[in-house]
């Protein structure tokens, strides 16, 4: 009945009465100025600098025109999981606790190496720069990635660990491509007696079990993956295993509106980098 039983009526309802009919959907689908503020206190979300909005939201959501499509995508928005500066911070601290940080309680840590793999203005520069600050290392073992093995040959330095951050891990292809750039242009890193650590506030468990893979085909060994959130195929929008919304019918149709919209943004990648929605 779910899935077909309102097609059913509809089919053998008369033009007049299919128009009532979908009058009466599309005014239950209205959402209310009381939903928006509760998403708004739940989430507690900042854009460019300032907190969202009901203004914010209504204005986003008239882009998807009628009632019907606009509760489609505020489910989308209602089940959003939503990382401020403040829960980063604490996945920072999560992810070091790998180290032990206990043995570094009331002292700078100084035998921990910070950097990135993506490109400075990406994430993982700020990352970085968090991660120093929540684990209380010093502020000069933070790094960019072609200065890493100057400070591992420094014989003043006894670095034990090398800790790369990121926000998420989608596909892997993107850690997979850097690391193996990273060996190519500065391959005695992977030599040295350090263990590599590649700390992510979150991401797909598929994902790192590619990288683990590939990384193992090019003989690096002393890298190990940390997502602090790890996702799988329930936590995306429109996998079979999705529980966001009621049936097939609903899902199908917040797809197409996703999929509208996202090719605006980009043709290549409507619903993300790889699909990962």
């Amino acid at each position: 009945l779910l899935e077909r039983g309102s097609k059913e009526i509809i089919m053998t309802l008369s033009d007049e009465q299919k128009i009532k009919l979908r009058n009466k959907e599309e005014k239950n689908a209205e959402i209310s100025a009381t939903e928006i503020k509760s998403f708004i206190n739940r989430k507690k979300i900042i854009y460019n600098g300032n907190p969202l909005t009901t203004d914010d939201v209504r204005s986003w959501l008239d882009q998807f025109e009628t009632n019907i499509n606009q509760r489609l995508i505020f489910k989308i928005l209602e089940n959003l999981i939503y990382y401020n500066p403040a829960n980063i911070k604490v996945k920072m601290k999560e992810i070091f606790r790998y180290i032990k940080a206990k043995q570094y309680q009331g002292k700078r840590v100084s035998n921990v190496l910070v950097s990135y793999l993506d490109r400075i203005g990406k994430s993982g520069v700020e990352y970085s720069k968090y991660f120093i600050e929540e684990n209380s290392i010093l502020a000069r073992n933070s790094i960019e990635k072609n200065k890493i093995l100057e400070k591992l040959n420094n014989p003043e330095n006894k670095f034990k660990y090398l800790v790369f951050v990121d926000d998420f891990l989608g596909t892997g292809n993107s850690i997979i491509e850097s690391v193996k750039k990273l060996k190519k242009d500065y391959p005695e890193i992977f030599k040295k007696d350090i263990e590599i650590l590649i700390g992510i506030v979150t991401g797909f468990q598929s994902a790192k079990e590619l990288v683990e893979q590939e990384l193992d085909k090019i003989n690096i060994k002393n890298i190990k993956i940390i997502i602090c959130q790890p996702l799988d195929k329930k936590d995306k929008c429109f996998s079979n295993e999705s529980r966001m919304f009621a049936n097939s019918d609903e899902k199908r149709n917040a797809k197409d509106l996703c999929l509208d919209k996202g090719y605006l943004l980009s043709k290549n990648a409507p619903l993300g980098y790889g699909g990962c929605e």
